[in-house]
């Protein structure tokens, strides 16, 4: 058995019951879109399917996948690689870029799962806490760096679950001040944002950005992401990737969300619009939150009894959201995904009436 497992913190998991009853639940836990994909590009992929052999394996070299992903993030191919998921190229990174006893450096709070990636391939993790309002303090962040000098760096920006960003000047003088650390920067919540870092890819070699369709695009049980980074990097991931372990009708989707990518557009600006509103309404009530640069809110109470009664009222309208106090900086605080499609004006109605 692996050693590592022994002491091991498994990533935190929230309750299943969405699945109980697919149609009438308000899934809000998980940060994916409330509504699907578009019939269009679904039909489209369906028809697409029968132009391959089902007992073949998928294409270990998908031009046209790579080249929508190209046209998308606005840079040539050599920069990009993809995989079933973002955590999966979060697993390659790990093979490719750490050795045993190397450490990584993770801000906290953050998303919890490249951790595990990182401990399972024996890195010695190290925590930076965001400040008591989760605002990162940049000099004593760039002190951190020099003191523990980190084989990897993972930042997530927008963060979750406190939806804060990074602004690229600061990136670009990581970059530029630590060119032996690998930094890597999760943009799963991009879209929202609408600022990226990519471009910084073509002049420094030690930025690797992931990206999602599970977010934005309503394409999360596809199970796709791609990463943007320098040909150095990409090449050694080549040599780590399983070139056959994205499926079939997976590629065909990626391919054809992203030829289509317009209509996430309209579903964002109703996604703000939302936002707002629910913040009007926290704002009404004296709900503390942190303002969010992406798809979701992350709200503070008053008490534990508070928090898990909210919870407990929501989901017996069958409303889920993320319950925070797995950490104990954020015990307080849960998670609210908002959405775009029409169930989400139940949320709101809800809300308004607490």
């Amino acid at each position: 058995m692996n050693s590592v497992l022994k002491n091991f913190k498994s990533y935190p998991l929230t309750k299943l019951k969405a699945w109980d009853d697919i149609q009438n639940s308000i899934k809000l836990d998980w940060n994916e879109s409330d509504e699907t994909i578009p019939d269009f590009i679904l039909k489209k992929s369906i028809e697409e399917l029968s132009n391959y052999n089902l007992n073949w394996y998928p294409p270990i070299i998908n031009e046209e996948l790579e080249k929508a992903i190209s046209q998308y993030v606005k840079l040539d191919t050599k920069y990009i690689r993809y995989a079933a998921s973002s955590d999966v190229i979060h697993e390659y990174l790990c093979l490719a870029l750490l050795n045993p006893g190397d450490t990584v450096l993770i801000l906290n709070p953050t998303y919890d799962n490249f951790r595990k990636t990182a401990e399972l391939n024996r890195a010695r993790i190290s925590y930076f806490d965001l400040d008591d309002n989760f605002n990162l303090d940049q000099n004593l962040f760039l002190s951190e760096i020099k003191r523990q000098n980190p084989q990897v760096v993972y930042l997530v920006n927008p963060n979750n679950p406190t939806g804060a960003v990074i602004s690229n000047n600061f990136i670009n003088e990581l970059l530029i001040q630590f060119p032996e650390v690998y930094f890597i920067l999760d943009e799963a919540y991009f879209e929202f944002y609408g600022v990226t870092s990519a471009e910084l890819v073509i002049k420094y070699q030690n930025i690797i950005i992931t990206r999602s369709l599970s977010k934005a695009f309503g394409a999360a049980s596809i199970r796709f992401g791609y990463l943007i980074s320098s040909e150095k990097i990409t090449l050694n991931i080549d040599k780590v990737i399983n070139p056959k372990n994205v499926p079939l009708f997976t590629q065909i989707l990626a391919k054809n969300i992203l030829e289509n990518s317009e209509y996430i557009h309209y579903r964002i600006s109703l996604i703000n619009e939302n936002k707002s509103r629910l913040m009007k309404i926290f704002d009404l009530k004296n709900i503390k939150y942190l303002n969010s640069q992406a798809n979701f809110l992350f709200i503070k109470c008053d008490s534990e009894e508070q928090k898990l009664n909210i919870i407990s009222q929501l989901e017996a309208q069958k409303i889920y959201v993320r319950n925070y106090s797995h950490l104990s900086s954020t015990s307080l605080y849960f998670r609210i995904t908002i959405g775009s499609s029409e169930k989400f004006k139940n949320v709101l109605s809800h809300f308004e009436k607490f």
